[in-house]
């Protein structure tokens, strides 16, 4: 069933990218300036016959790897790092899970963070994103999910190479009637300051009933949160 879901966004994005769009930041009313107005006329296409190409291939594969991937951080596990080392505490979730950790160790070196050197976390439980964040987060780094491994850098560089996700709203809303206010919503209570309406790289885009969101994986976390929430009330 994932996977039919995930090709089914893909489906959906690559066939909306192909018809005039806009973005959050240059919508009308609540959601900023509009310039040029929308055009007069949709145009229609309709998807080819025969063989997918590479490229929607590959990006399906890739997108499949990655989701997958992100799956694994929801199982909940168990662990004890606090007289472990940051690099050991990682290693030990490596063994664990089976999930490749990889530190960008460029990015901790230029902030002189040294993983042999920052502590672990004492005993504690639950979806393993949560306790990744718990371990990393004093230290002022974060993770970002890749199609093969996770990477663990600074937070600023998180910042700066925001992940990339697709949330179908239609298990949120049955129309568009609300967009502008689910849009508001995410933007002002997850993390004000990394969207683009304050200076930050983080973007919201629709397309139709689909979200495009470019933002840091923690802040992806509490927007799972927040659409569920609102899928059981608005929706209903």
């Amino acid at each position: 069933m994932k996977s039919r879901l995930t090709a089914r966004i893909l489906s959906v994005l690559l066939i909306a990218i192909s018809i005039p769009w806009f973005a959050h930041g240059q919508m009308g009313g609540g959601m900023g300036g509009m310039g040029g107005g929308m055009p007069e006329e949709v145009m229609l296409y309709h998807r080819p016959e025969g063989p997918d190409p590479n490229w929607l291939t590959n990006g399906l594969a890739s997108v499949k790897s990655t989701e997958s991937l992100r799956e694994k951080l929801n199982e909940p596990i168990r662990i004890d790092t606090e007289k472990k080392s940051l690099a050991d505490s990682v290693k030990h979730l490596r063994d664990l899970t089976g999930i490749d950790f990889d530190f960008d160790v460029k990015q901790l070196q230029d902030e002189a963070i040294d993983p042999s050197t920052c502590k672990g976390f004492p005993a504690t439980e639950g979806p393993l994103r949560e306790l990744l964040m718990r371990i990393l987060t004093p230290q002022g780094l974060a993770y970002r999910v890749l199609e093969n491994h996770v990477q663990i850098t600074t937070k600023e560089q998180a910042r700066r190479t925001p992940t990339i996700r697709y949330y179908d709203l239609s298990f949120v809303q049955s129309d568009s009637k609300l967009l502008t206010s689910i849009l508001n919503a995410i933007e002002q209570t997850i993390e004000p300051e990394d969207w683009q309406n304050s200076g930050g790289v983080g973007s919201l885009i629709p397309l139709g009933q689909l979200l495009v969101v470019r933002t840091l994986e923690s802040s992806h976390l509490e927007i799972e949160k927040l659409l569920a929430r609102l899928s059981q009330t608005i929706s209903q």
